[in-house]
């Protein structure tokens, strides 16, 4: 008599729920890090783990300023000792001195805001801008160091971008701010906006990595044309024979 084999379920895997993304960078931290910072580690090794382009605008609250900024150093030395070794990176900051408490590798450039030009001809595939909201001449000297940035990075999948500062609601100068309010609006890079809580929709995700051309040049995102085409229905006519 042949045997049957029992039927055994197969337990359902969801691996964007049950992956902790930033397992890894704790583990070499060697304690839990506060819930704003990991809410933006997470989002930055999903996308590296999907093998994207790891960029992110933070919208940070003034209560956990410092943890947040603390956190975003530690993880890009963790980005340069163990996962992309030998890598050079860029960090601007509105004075020179605002970088004095943290720790960096020892490839890693810094940058004040006030020479926004030096870092030009030079290629880094990590660059992290702290406080951009706070830049000279009412924030505005941020515009210069995007256009800076922007063709100096590597767009590779190993690549990281962090744009950190502060939204200012009633500013209409403001480029950091205006950024944000362009972000929202075409969902061109991803944002995180951690005044708002969590389980807020506040992530947007971009639809496509947007490419150099238009980070630079501010080129809108393609539309297909098939998404304005409309077919209307053909009315049925009349069969008449041919006799």
């Amino acid at each position: 008599m042949p045997s049957i084999a029992p039927h055994i379920p197969r337990r359902h895997y969801h691996p964007e729920r049950s992956r902790d993304y930033a397992a890894l960078f704790e583990r070499w931290l060697g304690h839990r890090i506060h819930p704003a910072p990991r809410r933006v580690i997470t989002h930055l090794e999903q996308q590296r783990a999907h093998r994207q382009h790891q960029r992110v605008f933070i919208c940070t609250h003034p209560a956990y300023d410092l943890i947040l900024k603390q956190a975003m150093t530690d993880y890009l030395r963790w980005r340069m000792t163990v996962v992309d070794r030998y890598e050079s990176a860029c960090v601007f900051a509105r004075q020179s001195r605002d970088l004095a408490s943290f720790r960096f590798s020892d490839s890693t450039s810094l940058y004040s805001s006030r020479t926004p030009e030096k870092p030009r001809g030079s290629t880094f595939r990590i660059a992290l801008i702290l406080d951009a909201d706070a830049y000279p001449d009412r924030g505005r000297y941020f515009s210069r160091v995007w256009r800076t940035v922007a063709p100096c990075m590597d767009f590779s999948h190993h690549s990281l971008l962090i744009v950190h500062g502060t939204y200012r609601p009633h500013t209409r100068v403001n480029p950091f701010t205006l950024r944000v309010r362009s972000i929202r609006h075409d969902h061109s890079l991803p944002l995180i906006d951690l005044t708002a809580p969590d389980t807020a929709s506040t992530d947007t995700t971009p639809r496509e990595s947007p490419t150099i051309s238009e980070l630079n040049f501010h080129i809108p995102k393609r539309t297909s044309s098939a998404n304005f085409l409309r077919f209307f229905p053909i009315p049925s006519t009349r069969i008449i024979p041919l006799t």
